[in-house]
């Protein structure tokens, strides 16, 4: 860790426990006493824990103000300062008084003494916003005249003190010298110059003791005020002796003991004070009400209110995440500009995928890495019957997840988000997230919410399930859902034009950016040379048929058993790969028992490719899973694969597949009823028909069927999305 990372999370962890210990303080006062019908005779004043922390907190917290405004004031000019500041600070406190007291007098129905409450809200609800605002402009102002060394400093302190003593302005006059006393430690390097032995401290020590004793009921700025007469400067005296020395002394120890303390915790209160203390003000609103365990009771700072502040802080912090993912909550509220931060243009690809050992998804990460990308996979693993290596990527592991057991799949997507949001900091990183199918978007769009930074989303679509184009409620939710994702993605990838043309444009009227990415083979240049001869695997004595990959389509396998028990010792039917989706269960009794119908277990792409297309004479094509829908409209992975190595298809006609086939002049196409019709081809195929449609399909050639120049531009243009400059 840098230095200047190390003295950031210091910093960040200081102002963290400083909110909480503001936060537990409230908790005392508002929550663990009843109050005096006058609030400066309650009796939370008198509380020993509540004494030792209003001693040094809000005069520490405006030194580390001032300590970190230098570099905006150093920077920038007086008008920028000024505005930048207003924004930060005092349209919050415009924001939240004038919400809070509409609400509250929306409520009572009163509206005649709005104005006058509304006052009072901006001077004392959060009063700290506007009197760091006041410091900064100041400040600002002094460095703009050239008067911020120390002998203008301390001119402008004793001007602010001279102010008359009215009510709002007590607390700015006993803050605004510790914001100057931070300004000038930055300025001066007095905390990297000045080292204090164990004597020093020692003595602060021993002083902050001595301004404890001191402190009464009425040295509390809200008692006493700020008036510098007779009766009342030994009051101001010691609150400034204790201020300085206290804030000391808690630095020394914050220091030494920070790591050993929740550092993690106080560090994200830290980057996130601002938001926790708007908050909790108007949450002890409500929390007043409550009557809680042991009040009334020094105990109650020791039991109750640690939890209660905690409690505030996880609520404030929450609220604060909502808020600024909203634009107008957060530049309003927050003083924030609205929406996400911007994504990191050199990180790594967020690839979200259902399946780690899919494919298609083990293709696109390839072959994105190979083009110099880092890819982290957020996937789910599914059981399967196939073999499977573990991820050669960096990958979060989101869940695992099996075939028909729904409740589960719930609950391991729920827990998926946990997961991301343990992982929140490595996610938050990445320049582009490239997510296949809706679901995963869903999931990966709301982890980008929860890290709120804008990652350009990818979303890949390459399966149109029947309930997407259904008439029932079901599918018009899940189109819904859909079209929200592909508003918010910046490119839509999918595989085959018929997506394109039957559903995208004409059902979710997309018209954003779209890049087709057909299943080609990748990478082709492993690929073995073709195994290709001129005539049949067996002189056609029998024909050999392949499908290879998932088998997913029930009435396709009945083809096959169908033209296996009728057509006999004439075809040979060679199936490689998974069983997938509804049929899995059924497989083994749609193979059936013929010797002719043999399943020869998974295999590995594309290392098996060249063997496995290498021994069939024909490349089975057809799906009907969803005719008329999704299997009409796909091209699947195997006429790319088969026409690397010169196999004839054989397909369906009226579909996409088999437009792509009679394009090509690559096979063979048929119609309704397949089953006639491919009876009747095969007991008619004549070798010399087979070999010139062979001779022809190794004529293509194999880099129409190879992917290396789309992933290419692919690759271009997601470095376009991401903001990478060439």
């Amino acid at each position: 860790m840098s230095e200047a990372t190390s003295r950031n999370s210091w910093i960040d962890s200081l102002k963290g426990v400083l909110i909480f210990l503001v936060v537990y303080g409230h908790a005392i006062q508002f929550t663990g006493y009843d109050w005096a019908t006058d609030w400066t005779n309650s009796e939370f004043w008198k509380d020993p824990f509540f004494k030792t922390v209003y001693m040094f907190h809000m005069p520490l917290f405006m030194a580390i103000s001032g300590y970190l405004s230098i570099g905006s004031i150093r920077r920038l000019t007086f008008k920028n300062v000024t505005c930048r500041r207003f924004k930060q600070l005092m349209l919050p406190l415009i924001g939240w008084s004038v919400l809070y007291q509409v609400s509250l007098t929306a409520l009572k129905g009163d509206w005649s003494a709005f104005p006058e409450h509304l006052l009072h809200e901006l001077g004392f609800g959060l009063w700290f916003l506007w009197a760091a605002f006041l410091s900064m402009v100041i400040t600002a102002a002094l460095k703009w005249g050239k008067f911020d060394h120390v002998f203008g400093c301390i001119v402008a302190i004793l001007v602010v003190l001279a102010v008359p003593d009215y009510e709002v302005l007590a607390n700015f006059k006993y803050t605004f010298p510790f914001f100057v006393i931070g300004y000038q430690c930055a300025k001066l390097g007095v905390f990297s110059k000045v080292k204090l032995g164990l004597p020093g401290w020692i003595a602060i020590g021993a002083a902050s003791v001595g301004c404890w004793y001191l402190w009464t009921e009425r040295t509390y700025i809200y008692v006493s005020g700020m008036a510098l007469d007779a009766g009342n400067l030994t009051h101001v005296l010691v609150r400034y002796a204790s201020g300085l020395f206290l804030g000391l002394s808690f630095l020394g120890v914050w220091s030494v003991i920070h790591r050993r303390c929740l550092g993690s915790m106080f560090n994200s209160l830290g980057r996130r004070s601002l938001d926790i203390y708007i908050v909790q003000n108007y949450a002890f609103v409500a929390l007043i009400h409550f009557n809680f365990p042991m009040k009334n009771s020094p105990w109650f700072a020791l039991t109750m209110a640690p939890w209660i502040a905690l409690l505030v802080c996880i609520i404030a912090v929450f609220a604060g995440w909502v808020m600024e993912r909203i634009p107008i909550f957060s530049s309003l509220l927050l003083g924030r500009k609205g929406g996400m931060q911007s994504s990191n243009p050199s990180g790594p690809i967020a690839f979200f995928a259902h399946e780690r050992g899919d494919a298609r998804v083990k293709k696109r990460i390839a072959a994105l890495r190979d083009r110099g990308w880092q890819v982290t996979g957020y996937t789910f693993h599914r059981v399967r019957d196939k073999v499977e290596a573990e991820p050669d990527w960096n990958n979060v592991h989101l869940g695992t997840t099996y075939n028909r057991r729904y409740i589960h799949r719930l609950w391991t997507l729920a827990n998926s988000i946990l997961i991301l949001w343990r992982n929140r900091e490595q996610y938050a990183n990445s320049s582009v997230l490239y997510v296949v199918n809706t679901d995963n978007a869903v999931l990966a769009l709301v982890a980008r919410w929860l890290v709120g930074v804008r990652i350009p989303l990818v979303l890949e679509l390459a399966d149109i399930q029947p309930v997407m184009y259904s008439a029932g409620w079901p599918g018009k939710i899940m189109r819904r859902v859909e079209r929200e994702v592909l508003n918010r993605s910046a490119l839509l990838v999918t595989t085959s034009p018929g997506f394109i043309q039957h559903y995208f444009l004409p059902t979710q009227k997309f018209a954003g950016e779209i890049f087709l990415l057909e299943n080609k083979v990748y990478p082709s240049d492993r690929l073995e040379a073709s195994h290709a001869i001129g005539k049949p695997i067996s002189t056609g004595k029998p024909w050999v048929i392949g499908c290879f990959g998932a088998f997913r389509c029930r009435r396709s396998m009945q083809l096959m058993h169908a033209l296996a028990s009728r057509l006999g010792d004439r075809v040979l039917f060679r199936l490689r790969g998974y069983a997938s989706g509804t049929i899995t269960e059924d497989f083994p009794v749609l193979l059936g028992n013929l010797p002719n119908l043999r399943f020869e277990g998974p295999y590995d792409y594309p290392g098996d490719l060249s063997e496995m297309y290498g021994a069939i004479d024909l490349n089975w094509s057809f799906d009907e899973t969803d005719p008329g829908g999704n299997s009409a409209w796909l091209l699947p992975n195997r006429i790319y694969e088969g026409g690397c190595f010169g196999v004839p298809v054989i397909a369906a006609k009226s579909t996409q597949t088999g437009d792509w086939v009679e394009e090509r002049k690559c096979g063979w196409t048929f119609a309704e009823s397949l089953e006639e019709n491919l009876i009747a081809f095969f007991e008619q195929l004549q070798i010399d028909d087979w070999i010139a449609m062979k001779q022809h399909c190794l004529t293509i050639p194999r880099s129409k069927f190879a992917g290396e120049t789309d992933y290419d531009i692919l690759s271009a243009k997601l470095k376009d999305i991401a903001g990478i400059r060439p």
